[in-house]
């Protein structure tokens, strides 16, 4: 069986601006987990209108957009259900500057 990963940042990074969406994979990530945490059903689908008031002034994403944050929000609820302590942060590769990365953490 094939483990769901999370959506490589840089690739979710370039997906996002040629949206013109003005968010960030840690950002949204963060955004996600935290409204899961504060009890959201993701099966419901309520998540995508707030996640499109958050960052598109209630606008829809398009479908690649919407796809790799379906992903995200599924794989982090998955792992905040199982009681997972390595719940994985969406962030730039490790070999990314180290600037790169505590930004990301900070939007997170």
């Amino acid at each position: 069986m094939n483990q769901v990963t999370l959506p490589e940042y840089s690739k979710m990074a370039s997906t996002l601006r040629s949206d013109s969406l003005a968010v960030t994979p840690a950002e949204m990530h963060g955004l996600l987990a935290g409204m899961l945490c504060g009890g959201l059903d993701p099966e419901l689908g309520t998540w995508m209108p707030i996640l499109y008031d958050y960052t598109n002034d209630g606008a829809g994403w398009p479908h690649e957009s919407k796809a790799l944050a379906a992903t995200a929000v599924s794989l982090a609820n998955s792992q905040l259900a199982a009681g997972q302590m390595d719940f994985e942060l969406l962030m730039p590769d490790e070999d990314e500057s180290l600037l790169d990365r505590g930004d990301a953490l900070s939007e997170w």
